[in-house]
């Protein structure tokens, strides 16, 4: 496959990704491994079935390259947090100087400049379209310093949301599960 071929699988799967199509539960209803996305690479009009598994497979390859885990956050985090700088270029963290409460503050920090963006999008200084670049930047601040609180508390933010979604599903006696794997459809043992 080109260049251009790639792009535009990537194109594709980005805007699949971005209208909000992709349903997780039909996603996984087969029991199929997490890193499958075939609904993502479905073939374009008058596609032959082999260029749809080409188109297919190119599709899952770009979901799992670019896929994020909190474990590659984490240690992401705790490589670039010594190297930070202020305003002033002064290096400000050692990776350990701020206390959970610090840390809290800054996720809630974050938390409340998302909540700003929405609440211009209700007032309608811009459109929801206009804000979802911001609010995608401010999202991830706050799963970036919430990272940093759950590892000064000693959690391991992955297996706690497994652990909670689990539990969860099991509640509500639902038949969806996460695991280091991805989702499946029966309760891992």
């Amino acid at each position: 496959m080109s260049k251009s071929d790639n792009d535009d699988i990537y194109e594709h799967v980005a805007a699949r990704m971005r209208a909000d199509k992709v349903d997780i539960v039909a996603r996984f209803a087969d029991n199929r491994p997490v890193g499958k996305v075939p609904e993502l690479a479905a073939p374009y009009r008058d596609e032959s079935s082999d260029m749809a598994e080409t188109r297919e497979i190119k599709a899952n390859e770009l979901w799992n390259r670019h896929g994020l885990t909190f474990r590659s956050l984490r240690a992401a985090n705790m490589a670039r947090c010594p190297l930070f700088k202020n305003a002033k270029g002064e290096l400000q963290h050692s990776g350990r100087d701020w206390s959970p409460n610090d840390w809290m503050v800054a996720t809630f920090g974050e938390l409340g400049e998302a909540a700003n963006v929405m609440k211009k999008v209700r007032r309608g200084d811009m459109t929801f379209a206009e804000a979802r670049p911001k609010l995608a930047q401010e999202f991830s601040d706050v799963v970036i310093y919430l990272d940093f609180l759950a590892n000064e508390c000693g959690v391991d933010l992955g297996e706690a949301i497994m652990t909670t979604f689990n539990a969860k599903s099991d509640q509500l006696e639902l038949p969806l599960y996460i695991t280091e794997a991805g989702p499946v459809r029966e309760r891992p043992k």
